[in-house]
């Protein structure tokens, strides 16, 4: 019975670190926007993608919050900004969301550039 449990637990930790290595962080460049529903909410749209990411995290998500209002009054027409960050993307439960819009939910892990430049955001836009 002991080595039983013992093959489980060891099985457990197996999947647990193979299912963590699949999360891996990807480095993305796309624009980044707030606007005001129920709440305020952040979207994140890769520039080689029709999708609309949810954007969470910790301290690289206060970040990059802080520094989307201290750019406000450069900011696009729709309030885009550029910004090449890297993050993990996950899926969104539809069964528990069903109306959602969101493709998932974009944890922001860190930012590396960005801009307000009306052409960056362009050429994004075009891609």
């Amino acid at each position: 019975m002991g080595m039983l449990i013992a093959i489980l637990i060891l099985n457990g930790i197996s999947l647990s670190a193979r299912n963590a290595g699949e999360l891996k962080d990807e480095q993305v460049k796309g624009l980044y926007f707030r606007y005001e529903g129920a709440e305020y909410e952040s979207a994140f749209t890769p520039c080689s993608a029709d999708t609309i990411w949810q954007v969470e995290g910790d301290e690289a998500f206060k970040k990059l919050v802080e520094l989307y209002n201290s750019k406000s009054s450069a900011l696009s027409l729709f309030g885009e900004m550029f910004v090449e960050a890297k993050g993990r993307f996950l899926p969104i439960d539809k069964t528990r969301f069903p109306n959602s819009h969101y493709a998932g939910v974009f944890r922001v892990r860190g930012v590396i550039s960005h801009s307000t430049d009306d052409q960056t955001i362009a050429e994004c836009q075009k891609q």
